[in-house]
């Protein structure tokens, strides 16, 4: 019984490791072919994210207040695990934020039919979890995802505060202190 609960998690090591590695790989592949990325301080592009039904995310979702967004797919092993990092980071800064510091997590599924990805949409761990559809690419291009996943931090005025391409472990960390600094003083219109 012991050497089998071993063998599992020795397996299971391997597993992760091998797609860290992949991401890894991935991700230079990525970066040697396009070079350009968002950059820390500038202005994120417009955030005009389709629902499952093609429809608009709410834009007074989103305005004003520190958006997390990561683009994934259902077949990538990395964004999978990162996922639910992601989710736990954003409840645990709202479970201690002001509401006008509350985040938003937005996850922008890349390709896959809406109806395929119900396992992540009805998962309970994800109810705060706003899922976009990005069919046809656009997005994607517009926001210059570079592999899968891509994690960018909006601050409240709408500057990329955070870029993270490639799943790294304990992402919740980085999350949590790039929504520190999205917390940052309201510009004065």
């Amino acid at each position: 019984m012991i050497a089998s609960g071993r063998l599992i998690a020795t397996v299971s090591f391997f597993v992760v490791a091998l797609a860290v590695l992949q991401t890894r790989q991935v991700v230079r592949t990525f970066r040697s072919l396009n070079p350009e990325r968002l950059r820390m301080g500038t202005p994120a592009p417009p955030r005009d994210f389709k629902l499952a039904d093609g429809t608009p995310l709410p834009a007074d979702e989103l305005a004003g207040r520190p958006v997390v967004v990561t683009f994934w797919a259902a077949w990538c092993a990395p964004c999978r695990m990162e996922m639910p990092e992601l989710a736990e980071a954003v409840e645990g800064w709202n479970s201690h934020a002001e509401p006008k510091d509350r985040a938003v997590l937005v996850a922008v599924n890349q390709g896959d039919d809406p109806a395929s990805v119900t396992m992540f949409t009805n998962d309970p761990r994800f109810k705060s979890v706003r899922f976009a559809f990005d069919k046809t690419g656009e997005a994607a291009e517009a926001w210059k995802v570079q592999g899968l996943p891509t994690l960018i931090v909006i601050d409240r005025n709408g500057s990329i505060a955070m870029t993270q391409v490639g799943y790294q472990p304990n992402s919740q960390y980085r999350v949590a202190g790039a929504l520190s600094a999205a917390r940052g003083p309201e510009k004065k219109p």
